[in-house]
């Protein structure tokens, strides 16, 4: 066990240079004349050509594959033109950590179906073998449960907050006590303030971002509460494992 924190270094000192590349697939959609809604792809550039192949058939399958209607296309430029002649209104993507041998992306999508709406895709990968990460592969074992307490506690705190918020709109005749009460409802119906999930997330520098949010109605997208969970990850953090504590702190 004395060699460990020796083992941790190299494998540190050998991960802190590796950072992917990422090149554009830039498109309009075919649903309008202009530029007014851009299609920007991300495709991710390693050294390594597995690790590079598996990321992209990661991102291209639950981007484009699980969102077309009839049939999965291999190639990618033709599965994105495709879901842009289907529903596809516009992509953006934002590198929210590249460095460390980790890779952290955000996809911002908006499509056309029964109405448009907007929805975002989180992409947490190990450059070293192409993996996509889990908080599993991130929490300690024996910590899980506790980071899930934790980030459920905010979660809980900050619907506290919102059913406040909205109290003070009825009260002011901002929101009608209809709507109100409506609001109120779909939490309790769609039991959102009973647990939370931990599948979505990001990674920052020293920042754990979980997204849980709750489900309301597209006519009532506009009251739906907005919250942000986030952990920071402190430098002696015994609640991450020690090779991805030497990684994502600052």
């Amino acid at each position: 066990m004395k060699f460990l924190p020796f083992i941790l270094l190299f494998f540190y000192l050998n991960s802190v240079a590796q950072s992917a590349s990422i090149t554009e697939i830039d498109l309009n959609s075919e649903k309008f004349a202009d530029a007014s809604f851009p299609i920007r792809y991300p495709v991710i550039n390693l050294g390594d050509k597995t690790a590079t192949d598996k990321i992209n058939s990661i991102i291209k399958a639950q981007l484009l594959d699980e969102n077309l209607f009839d049939t999965v296309i291999t190639a990618t430029l033709p599965a994105l033109k495709q879901y842009s002649k289907e529903s596809l209104l516009g992509m953006e993507y934002k590198v929210l950590f590249n460095k460390n041998g980790i890779l952290s992306l955000q996809v911002d999508c908006d499509a056309q179906g029964i109405y448009e709406y907007h929805y975002y895709r989180y992409f947490n990968f190990d450059l070293s073998t192409g993996q996509q990460l889990t908080l599993g592969d991130i929490i300690a074992p024996l910590r899980y449960a506790l980071f899930k307490k934790i980030m459920f506690g905010k979660k809980l705190n900050a619907l506290q907050e919102y059913r406040h918020e909205m109290k003070v709109e009825a009260d002011s005749n901002f929101i009608s006590a209809e709507e109100y009460n409506t609001c109120l409802n779909i939490l309790k119906e769609n039991g959102c303030a009973d647990s939370i999930t931990l599948n979505e997330f990001s990674l920052e520098k020293g920042i754990i971002q979980v997204y849980d949010n709750c489900f309301f109605p597209h006519s009532m997208m506009a009251e739906r509460p907005f919250y942000e969970l986030k952990y920071t990850v402190r430098k002696d953090d015994e609640m991450i494992k020690k090779d991805f504590l030497l990684r994502l702190t600052p």
